[in-house]
């Protein structure tokens, strides 16, 4: 797929991403916190069919396979045309589709869509949030993680346009007329430290861990950081945000 995406990043430069981030979002410490908080918002839901929107290689669907294991249908959809391709040959137990989020959806309802660390790549939220809503079957939930706060060079080099803020989320939620039944604001005061720490040198951090495969010590390391990371609160001075909506019947 190679038409621009809204970020300004294209098809083709998400899939050459995603070609070097496997180590990256197998053992940074806020993708394995965000996928267990989201395990953690997600307790006591069941749901049939899941779709995961933004799902590049597939972490997030490997997780709600895991913990929703009632499911019967489960689809991931992205923007990168070769991962999606790739993820079909290695994942045969899901279905996959191209999707962008702002120009369009899928013709389909599901009991559960999740969306994480997606909508600070594109610039027209409100209709990418439209889009995601009309996929959710009434009863049915959503859920919404992105970063908040400051952007830093390292995340402008993944594609983040800007950042959202907890009462552009819940706006975004009653336009579309989903009550908001969680939320968390996570990261305070450790993983906003270490994310400030990473941007001292950006091109040494992306050199270091935004690429390519992970040293026996550069793993190490980050378990190190996964395991102090558990000592962040949820307040308004965090930097990452959760939230689960819910469509009424």
């Amino acid at each position: 797929m190679d038409a621009r995406a809204p970020s300004g990043l294209s098809g083709s430069e998400y899939d050459a991403q995603w070609n070097v981030l496997g180590d990256f979002i197998r053992y940074n410490p806020g993708a394995r916190h965000r996928r267990r908080l989201s395990v953690h918002l997600l307790q006591g839901l069941s749901g049939r069919e899941i779709l995961d929107v933004g799902c590049g290689r597939g972490e997030m669907l490997l997780t709600l396979r895991q913990c929703l294991p009632d499911a019967t249908r489960i689809v991931g959809a992205d923007i990168a045309a070769d991962t999606v391709q790739d993820n079909g040959m290695r994942m045969p137990w899901a279905e996959f589709a191209v999707l962008d989020i702002v120009d369009g959806r899928l013709d389909a309802e599901f009991d559960l869509v999740t969306c994480c660390e997606v909508l600070e790549h594109v610039a027209d939220r409100p209709r990418a949030f439209a889009n995601l809503a009309a996929m959710v079957r009434p009863g049915g939930w959503l859920l919404v993680t992105c970063p908040t706060g400051r952007i830093y060079e390292t995340e402008r080099r993944f594609g983040h346009v800007s950042h959202q803020g907890d009462d552009e989320l819940d706006t975004l939620g009653r336009a579309s007329g989903f009550e908001t039944l969680r939320s968390l604001n996570w990261g305070w005061p450790i993983y906003k430290t270490m994310k400030w720490a990473t941007n001292v040198d950006p091109d040494w951090a992306m050199k270091k861990f935004g690429s390519g495969q992970y040293s026996p010590a550069s793993r190490a390391f980050n378990h190190l950081l996964y395991a102090a990371n558990f000592f962040n609160v949820s307040t308004r001075r965090g930097c990452q945000l959760f939230r689960l909506y819910r469509r009424p019947l």
